[in-house]
């Protein structure tokens, strides 16, 4: 007998206290009976926060927050979250930023005070699958899930510290949580449970089920406590009163347990594996309940993104804003088409009308800008506005591009290509026309100029026929401005020759070089820059010649370098006409390739001195003659 009392003792100590637990002490929060609908700007509200002025809820079915002043006035102003996460949960505020959780991705992102996305955010997947809310504690974020009913640490930066606790052996399905500065307060869609900051269950709790039956979010302002009911889009306001009992029929619950519990026969033994299949069956449960809450989440989203998208399509579509409004419908017919299963046969058909319906306003809106573009462009060709007519012009252009391809857009297309085409002739006409004004003034580096701002209107033409000879034209004219601007630099290169000026001369020869290498007909610039340079070599040749004969009357010998020293050119030019003076009998010498010198008959060059010069003023003139 006294082994079988110590026996249910201890089976009481297994089973009694965990359950005692569950009917803690209630600690004296209770609704204060004031309160804020938020149901005007959301159906489906999540979650909250404080910012220390103003309260933040969010919109689960529109993914935006909503801004609220302390006394639960709407002020116009919300935030949309919706390009990082369609299924937003959860929001806290870190005394500078916005952090909302997102369930479809398990990311928390980050938004500035104005609500701008800051492009950071912090994985939380890896932890929890099915994250619902968020607090700050002033140095750490804490996020809560309800796949895992755990609450876990992450830093400032978003990285996990590898500290969590347990909330789910008071809460089996926790919505939010909050922090104090010294407890954290987790919800359970309608009780509120206290916990000491390490995690630990501190044994109170409150009723918030009275008011709303799924609480989805709870915020601290410092004072109270303030909880958002789901159900009926209202957020609800909680003061402290005292501690007293919640619930005496809990107590009583927890009598009849304790009978059961004393009546059990079949041992301790009995007792633990019995609670250890009951634990394994509710896990099982909530396993399968979580992954048909998640299948059915996802169709949900599905289906409420296509219904945006067609209401969103509609109102682009009142609004004339035609080509939005066909992106909508065809994005939502995408989505309904491979998810036939979530839609009806008649929702397809209706959006496919309306995306008949959107095309047709919309090519009709085209239409009439072409046209009033087209319009616009003769207008102004008319008034010899070029710019204004062709800026119109390829405005209509890139609006038959959004026309369904047909023989009338290929039309339009080739008018609209001549209409453009037509302005830059005349532009070009203009160009050429300034040019020979330029050349006639006497500036025909401002003429050429002119001519190559010509050369890039016609680069600009469609028709490449047309485009080519206009190109083709203009380079004939440059050319020609080039030879005209080279030839008297020649000719005044061959009076200082024939003056025996051998430097200025080859000035004036480098000078029409210059000009001759800017010539763009390939067979004329190599005409001219040969002849150039035959005109340069001759000129060389001569001052070598005059040269060799001056010094070939005071030497007997001489080294080519020294010839090269005195006349300044290049010293194999220097040993070819030194030679062909030889062969040519113009100087009586020798020269010597291995000391590369010459050897003089000083008296026969001074004997045929004049005879000498005679044949090189010969030579000279021969050269002319033949220029």
């Amino acid at each position: 007998m006294k082994h079988k009392k110590i026996l249910l003792l201890l089976l009481f100590l297994t089973l009694g206290i965990p359950i005692l637990s569950k009917f803690a002490t209630a600690s004296g929060w209770t609704y204060s009976g004031v309160h804020f609908d938020v149901g005007a700007q959301v159906t489906s509200p999540t979650g909250i926060t404080w910012d220390g002025t103003n309260f933040w809820v969010v919109g689960y079915d529109t993914d935006e927050v909503y801004k609220y002043t302390s006394a639960g006035v709407y002020t116009g102003t919300s935030f949309d979250v919706g390009a990082q996460d369609t299924s937003p949960t959860g929001i806290t505020w870190d005394g500078t930023n916005f952090w909302v959780v997102g369930y479809d991705t398990d990311e928390v992102y980050k938004y500035t005070s104005a609500g701008v996305y800051t492009g950071t955010s912090f994985d939380v997947g890896a932890q929890e699958s099915l994250p619902k809310g968020i607090t700050w504690d002033g140095t750490y974020f804490w996020v809560i899930g309800r796949a895992s009913d755990e609450v876990y640490k992450y830093t400032s930066a978003g990285v996990y510290t590898g500290i969590n606790f347990d909330a789910g052996t008071e809460t089996y399905t926790p919505a939010g949580i909050t922090w104090d500065g010294t407890y954290f307060w987790v919800l359970e869609r309608n009780r509120v449970y206290k916990h000491y900051s390490n995690g630990t269950f501190t044994g109170t709790l409150f009723w918030a089920g009275n008011q709303d039956s799924n609480q989805r979010g709870i915020i601290w302002d410092g004072t109270y406590f303030w909880v958002v009911g789901q159900q009926l889009a209202v957020v609800y306001q909680y003061q402290y009163t005292s501690d007293e009992p919640e619930d005496i029929i809990n107590w009583v619950l927890v009598g009849i347990i304790a009978l059961i519990i004393v009546s059990a026969t079949g041992g301790l033994a009995t007792s633990y594996y019995l609670v250890k299949r009951q634990k394994k069956q509710k896990r099982v449960r909530k396993e399968q309940e979580i992954m048909l809450m998640k299948q059915k989440m996802k169709e949900e989203a599905t289906v409420k993104e296509i219904n945006m998208l067609i209401r969103t399509g509609d109102i682009e579509l009142s609004k004339g804003n035609f080509s939005s409004a066909l992106q909508k419908f065809n994005r939502s017919f995408k989505i309904a088409d491979e998810n036939r299963k979530l839609v009806s046969i008649i929702l397809l058909n209706d959006i496919e009308s309306k995306i008949k319906l959107a095309k047709d306003k919309l090519h009709i809106e085209i239409e009439n800008k072409i046209k009033i573009s087209i319009k616009n462009g003769e207008k102004f060709e008319s008034e010899n506005k070029f710019e204004e007519a062709l800026k119109s012009y390829r405005a209509a252009l890139e609006n038959v591009n959004d026309l369904p391809k047909s023989k009338e857009r290929g039309q339009i297309i080739k008018n609209l290509k001549s209409k453009i085409d037509n302005v830059y002739s005349i532009k070009i006409g203009e160009s050429k026309d300034r040019a020979e004004e330029l050349k006639n003034l006497g500036k025909p580096y401002n003429a050429i100029e002119s001519y190559k701002m010509a050369i890039k209107e016609a680069e600009n033409m469609y028709y490449p026929s047309q485009r080519n000879k206009e190109i083709e034209d203009i380079n004939y004219y440059i050319n020609q401005t080039y030879v005209d601007m080279l030839e008297p630099n020649i000719d005044k290169a061959h009076k200082l020759r024939d003056e025996f000026k051998y430097d200025g001369a080859i000035k004036n020869y480098n000078e029409a070089m210059q000009i001759a290498l800017n010539l763009t007909d390939k067979n004329l610039k190599s005409k001219k820059v040969r002849d150039i340079r035959r005109y340069i070599n001759e000129v060389k040749v001569a001052i070598i010649k005059s040269t060799i004969l001056a010094l070939g009357t005071k030497f007997g010998r001489l080294e080519v370098k020294e010839v090269a020293e005195e006349c300044g050119e290049d010293e194999e030019l220097i040993v070819k006409t030194v030679k062909e003076m030889i062969e040519g009998n113009e100087i009586y010498a020798k020269y010597f390739d291995s000391s590369r010198a010459v050897a003089f008959n000083l008296q026969a060059n001074i004997d045929e001195i004049d005879s000498l010069m005679d044949k090189y003023k010969q030579w000279e003139k021969e050269e002319k003659d033949k220029i």
